[in-house]
């Protein structure tokens, strides 16, 4: 890599931190953050701590983001598949609790009674592991990865290019068959096994810091009309969806356009519309792009979801989380 390349390359790192570290996506510490600085949201203060770095202390930095990154992606699909089991319960504290005690077993012991539907997990390998993280008496298995990260990576562009894409965008815009989408290269297949159940780990974890607080709070999925008169008299404050962290599905960025557009129009969005409102309103925090046939708007591409939701799935989506409101 020359002088030139490595200038470019910092550049990205300290642009992605910096996006990463203002849009606040991981709520709860993480087993590394001890082990270095935490992020850093001014960009100037980012480039000056950087140039600091040798290379190999910058890319291990960026492999702890990456790990970071996708222990919250696993999280973020058990909170969102908790929410629907949540919803049905008479209550949601008993809910949690008892799930609190299932992550625990999970954890201690190997056994998976997750309620959740996102549980699949190397339930037998978790324990050991789990009980040398807790002790401090773990390898490091961050900086062995890196190298197989870069396998990863160039495995699946060599397979997108193989198949006739040019990136993963394009190839999920196609809705490739089953068979196609199987074939392509997975993490399992290139990072060491400590690597993904540390993450899975530390999303398990991350999850019952959810659940503890649906616990002593409580939650609601929709707002009263009195919410904030109520809330004079209330001494309990419920964790709220809207406010949660992204979920697998897109849930947090749709919910909040929907209030967004409510509020605005004083009534409620068919989902036709509220699916343009999306491209053309960007919710908080959150990026949403639009892909277009011609000029029909035949997807989404909402951050923090794995591929585009065309028009059925978003279709299906809204119906399933608005259908109190009848529409």
């Amino acid at each position: 890599m020359n002088e030139e390349q490595r200038k470019l390359l910092l550049e990205a790192y300290v642009r992605i931190e910096v996006y990463s570290a203002n849009s606040k996506t991981i709520e709860w510490p993480s087993l590394f953050s001890n082990l270095i600085k935490p992020r850093i949201k001014d960009l100037s203060a980012a480039t000056e701590f950087y140039a600091s770095l040798n290379d190999k202390q910058i890319e291990k930095r960026y492999a702890i983001h990456q790990w970071e990154a996708g222990a919250w992606n696993t999280y973020e699909a058990l909170m969102g598949c908790s929410l629907n089991p949540i919803s049905h319960s008479i209550d949601s504290r008993i809910w949690a609790r008892k799930e609190l005690n299932n992550v625990d077993l999970l954890l201690n012991e190997g056994i998976n009674q997750l309620m959740t539907t996102r549980n699949e997990f190397c339930a037998s390998e978790v324990p050991d592991l789990y009980r040398k993280l807790i002790t401090g008496d773990w390898d490091d298995f961050i900086s062995p990865s890196l190298e197989d990260m870069k396998k990863h990576k160039e495995a699946k562009s060599k397979y997108l290019k193989e198949n006739g894409y040019e990136n993963e965008l394009e190839f999920y815009e196609s809705k490739p068959d089953i068979t196609t989408s199987f074939m392509m290269p997975h993490e399992d297949q290139f990072l060491n096994k400590n690597y993904l159940i540390s993450r899975d780990i530390q999303a398990l974890l991350w999850y019952k810091e959810f659940l503890v607080e649906v616990v002593r709070e409580g939650i609601t999925f929709y707002d009263d009309i009195d919410y904030k008169e109520s809330q004079i008299s209330k001494k309990r404050n419920p964790v709220r969806v809207k406010e949660l962290q992204r979920s697998n599905d897109g849930f947090e960025a749709i919910r909040l356009s929907f209030d967004r557009f409510n509020s605005e129009y004083n009534r409620i969005p068919k989902w036709s519309e509220l699916m343009s409102y999306m491209v053309e309103n960007q919710p908080r925090g959150i990026i949403v792009e639009g892909v277009y046939e011609r000029s029909k708007l035949i997807a989404l591409i909402i951050e923090g979801v794995d591929k585009p939701i065309d028009r059925a799935a978003f279709k299906k989506r809204f119906d399933r989380y608005f259908k109190k409101n009848g529409h």
